[in-house]
């Protein structure tokens, strides 16, 4: 096994940034690689949410976003070399290095990733499994043998978490026999500017309005709390989701990894150690 190995999480995300902090406090050298501009409701478990504020700390973890300082850090070296050296001083300082992918895209055999692991549906870019020794992605919208080297289930059915050497059969989404899933989200009716009214973990009621667009009241047709919203002052496109609602009784749970997260990424770490071990 090398020193140190690199492993790089492709996407910050809800399920990426699970994985990350997982892999984070099990003590692997860890980094997050954006695809671009990265959006997601859930900002208080979403390590993407440093490509907007600098940095975001999850539980006891900390992502930092590779500035233009960072690199400037290692003069007369390589790009490739500034990205390797800037986020080696972030994971020997225990923080998340955080960077756009597409930004290191032609250097990432440069990278010396170990391990590289594919969190969202799809990218902006092709992505090689040849990037790292180990490619991971996730079920169903990764294919093991194709665009990754194994990939781990994540829909809601009595086997989320496992681990596909090859494509497996068709299985369903969600088992309603098992998992209820109460959550609901609320979409964009026009394009615009979206200000919103309220705060992650606020309680929402029907019919109350959690928001405007271009100054017309945009009013949720739920009851519970919030448990995703995006940004306010950002220009929102018909149909995109603008907040996220838990219909169940309100608490803390929103800021926490759920039971998802915590099966997937176990699972994604237990193969990541014995990938290493075998190294």
């Amino acid at each position: 096994m090398e020193e140190n190995p690199l492993v790089v999480v492709l996407g910050g995300g809800e399920l990426g940034s699970a994985v990350a902090a997982y892999l984070w406090q099990d003590g692997l050298a860890v980094g997050i690689a954006l695809d671009g501009v990265e959006s997601h409701l859930r900002r208080p478990i979403c390590f993407a949410e440093a490509q907007l504020l600098g940095n975001k700390q999850i539980g006891e973890a900390t992502a930092q976003l590779i500035s233009p300082e960072h690199l400037e850090a290692v003069p007369q070296a390589t790009l490739s070399e500034q990205y390797r050296q800037a986020i080696g001083n972030m994971i020997l300082d225990r923080q998340i290095p955080v960077w756009n992918a597409q930004d290191t895209l032609e250097m990432f055999p440069e990278l010396e990733i170990s391990v590289l692991i594919k969190t969202l549906p799809h990218f902006s870019f092709a992505v090689s499994r040849e990037w790292a020794r180990l490619t991971i992605g996730f079920l169903p919208h990764h294919r093991p043998g194709e665009d990754c080297h194994l990939a781990v289930e994540t829909r809601m059915n009595y086997l989320m978490g496992e681990v596909a050497l090859t494509d497996p059969p068709e299985r369903p989404t969600h088992d309603l026999k098992f998992f209820r899933k109460n959550f609901a989200t609320i979409p964009a009716p026009l394009e615009g500017v979206f200000v919103t009214y309220k705060e992650i973990g606020e309680a929402i009621h029907r019919n109350e309005p959690i928001g405007t667009i271009n100054e017309i009241e945009i009013r949720s047709p739920y009851e519970g709390q919030i448990w995703g919203m995006l940004h306010s002052g950002r220009f929102v496109k018909p149909h995109q989701e603008l907040a996220l609602i838990f219909e169940g009784m309100g608490g803390n749970l929103y800021a926490n990894f759920g039971f998802e997260h915590r099966a997937v990424a176990g699972a994604v770490l237990m193969e990541v150690l014995r990938f290493l071990k075998q190294d």
